[in-house]
């Protein structure tokens, strides 16, 4: 039987390890040669317009959690860069619909082909073994995320 307390432990040691990985992850991903000169936030938000045509001020919003004003503030600094367009729908003036420009796709594309050498070289580094343990880790931390996720909405659900 599991002593009561080793979850808690666990959960302890999980959150230190992710809290590391992810600082030395962004520092590895985006501080060393991010030549687009872009934000972390700015490539979220070009790869979310890019698994959609278009979407709207409010459609980036609740992607990324912020208010309708700083959604519309970091659309601005793309356009201005021209990695994106904006147009006014014709049925409704107040909706505005951001997509990207081949300049946008272009500059996400280079972004993603070095993201990929980069992983490949930290896999290299931790070998077929290592690389292939890391990755059933993942899968099953995924899995199980997902599961804890959909049994929140049911809990949800069920309060409602």
């Amino acid at each position: 039987m599991e002593e009561p307390g080793i979850y808690s432990e666990y959960a302890v040691k999980l959150e230190k390890i992710w809290e590391d990985a992810f600082f030395l992850f962004h520092e590895f991903m985006f501080e060393r040669g991010n030549e687009e000169g872009l934000t972390h936030v700015q490539i979220m938000l070009l790869k979310f317009l890019l698994d959609r045509e278009t979407v709207t001020v409010s459609n980036v919003a609740d992607f990324m959690g912020v208010t309708m004003a700083a959604a519309s503030s970091l659309l601005d600094r793309l356009e201005k860069g021209g990695l994106i367009t904006r147009d006014r729908s014709e049925t409704d003036r107040r909706v505005v619909y951001a997509g990207l420009t081949t300049q946008g796709r272009e500059v996400i594309g280079t972004f993603a082909a070095r993201r990929r050498k980069k992983i490949q070289l930290l896999i290299t580094h931790m070998g077929r073994e290592g690389a292939r343990n890391y990755i059933d880790a993942e899968k099953f931390m995924l899995e199980t995320l997902k599961t804890v996720l959909k049994e929140g909405s049911e809990q949800e659900d069920d309060n409602v």
